[in-house]
């Protein structure tokens, strides 16, 4: 049995010390990776598609099976913007969710 988690950049999970924050700045990355399964290896588990929008930014995360490869594509966007104190459990919300799903293991067996 192999685990490996594909993410390069996990999110950081957000702790629950509610406060106005602030996101300085747009920011977006987007990961593309494609992993030859092992000779003999399927796969056991891999997590669930996951798609996120709302006022404070889109994330997709993607796990795609194509022949023996596993395709990983995973967009993160943090909008710009003033999250005032009212505002902070969803924003925490949305990103503990996505740091959740950064930290998703596949699961691979032979």
């Amino acid at each position: 049995m192999l685990t490996f988690n594909p993410s390069i950049d996990n999110a950081q999970y957000l702790r629950d010390y509610p406060m106005p924050l602030e996101v300085p700045e747009d920011n977006i990355s987007y990961d593309s990776i494609a992993i030859n399964l092992p000779l003999g290896y399927k796969v056991e588990f891999k997590p669930d598609d996951v798609m996120l929008e709302n006022e404070f930014g889109k994330y997709n995360y993607r796990i795609e099976e194509k022949n023996d490869k596993l395709i990983y594509r995973r967009y993160f966007e943090m909008n710009k913007g003033e999250i005032p104190l009212e505002k902070f459990q969803a924003f925490r919300s949305f990103i503990n969710s996505v740091a959740k799903t950064d930290r998703e293991r596949i699961i691979l067996r032979n």
